[in-house]
This record gives structure tokens, sequence and C-alpha cells, in this order.
């Protein structure tokens, strides 16, 4: 699992637990049953702290999912167009999906995105399997991408 991802589940079960806990101190502090400075103590320190702690959990893991996510991205943009220049220029999704470890369907995927981007251009063998080639223009896309950012 990605730490985006658990950031952003333990924010989630932080932020119920402090809403069940101020839930539960706040009956007394508004009926005035007890001592007032405890049951307001104990709202804030079991309800309202965890849940703006859980809130802050999840803003982070929203952020670092971000982050995670382009990371990949990247990475994957720069195992193809390597994994192609080491071999003429040309590379199969079966050596892209054993180069990467990804599953047939998103490897294709993330291939269509390069190819939309302009990096690859998509050609098909004597036997009418797909190859990806890089493009003459794949500078020129790259630096688009680039500056698109």
């Amino acid at each position: 699992m990605k730490t985006g991802t658990i950031l952003f589940f333990g924010g989630v079960v932080l932020l119920v637990l402090g809403a069940l806990g101020g839930l539960v101190f706040i009956g007394p502090l508004v009926t005035g049953k007890g001592s007032m400075f405890s049951n307001l103590l104990a709202v804030l320190v079991l309800g309202v702290i965890p849940a703006a702690a859980g809130l802050g959990l999840i803003g982070a893991g929203n952020r670092r999912a971000k982050v995670e996510k382009e990371n990949a991205e990247r990475g994957f943009e720069e195992l193809a167009t390597g994994f192609a220049k080491k071999h003429q220029g040309a590379v199969t999704l079966a050596q892209i999906c054993t180069a990467s470890g990804l599953p047939k369907d998103e490897a294709t995927a993330k291939m269509r995105e390069l190819t939309g981007r302009g990096l690859f251009d998509l050609d098909f063998d004597a036997n009418g399997q797909m190859n990806y080639k890089l493009s003459a223009e794949a500078g020129k896309a790259q630096l688009a991408e680039l500056s698109g950012r």
C-alpha cells in the first residue's frame, strides 16, 4: 500500500474516533452535569484534537498521493523511453509489461497515453503484433510536456 493511501485512511479513522469522542462528552458539557472544566477538557482532548489531527492527515495523504502518482508516471515514461532506446527505438507491450511489472491493461493504457503525447508511434509488425516506436518528435513532445507543467 502506498504512503499517501495509508495517511488518508489513518486520517479518516482518527477523524471518526475524534468525532465519536467529542459526541460522547458533549452531552454532559451541554447539560451541565459534572465539572465544566473537566467536560470541556474531555471534549477538547478526546474530540477536537483527534478530529483536527485526522483532517491534517487526510490533507497530507492527498498531497502525498498526488506526488506518488506523478513520480510513478514519470518513472514509467523514463522506463519506456530508456527501454526503447536500448532496443533500436522499438518495444513491444510484452517487453514493457516485463520491465515495469504492470499488468497488460495498465501498461497498454500508459503506453497509449505516451503515444497520444507524441513520444511513441504505434506500428504493427508482419505478425500483427503492436510495436511502440520512439517518435522522431519525442524530444519536442517531452519539452512541450515539461513547459506545460
